[in-house]
């Protein structure tokens, strides 16, 4: 990883691990529904965010530079567009940011299960966040 980012810098490899987590979770989701993969959506021109432009950016105890607080909510924070997408999809196949207090059920599964659900998957991909 470090040789990837010292070749291509920082903030694209946020941007490429972004794209390619996104990617990866729609095209499982679609897939488990039978709805196929989708095509992919066209780029969009532009040059990345400057570092000095994200306020409180800086290395701590995560592989790339982050601002905000530990989670996964942040850990593409270097990449503010791709986090924000992250960020939607994370609402949309998890649970909303807004509700991450509530303990009741989310969608048709109690919490607990949800939990128990997130953990299983999570393991067997060795995510370990």
């Amino acid at each position: 990883m470090a040789a990837v980012v010292d070749a291509i810098g920082e903030q694209p490899y946020v941007e490429l691990v972004g794209v390619v987590s996104c990617l990866a979770a729609v095209d499982a989701f679609t897939q488990l529904v039978g709805a196929g993969i989708a095509p992919l959506p066209d780029p969009h021109p532009g040059d990345p965010t400057p570092d000095d432009a994200i306020p409180g950016l800086k290395l701590r105890r995560a592989w790339v530079s982050t601002a905000g607080p530990r989670g996964p909510h942040h850990a593409l924070s270097a990449a503010p567009a791709i986090q924000g997408t992250f960020n939607r999809l994370l609402d949309l196949l998890y649970i909303d940011r807004d509700d991450l207090g509530d303990l009741g059920p989310i969608r048709a599964l109690s919490r607990t299960q949800a939990e128990l659900v997130i953990l299983a998957v999570s393991h067997r991909n060795e995510c370990f966040y």
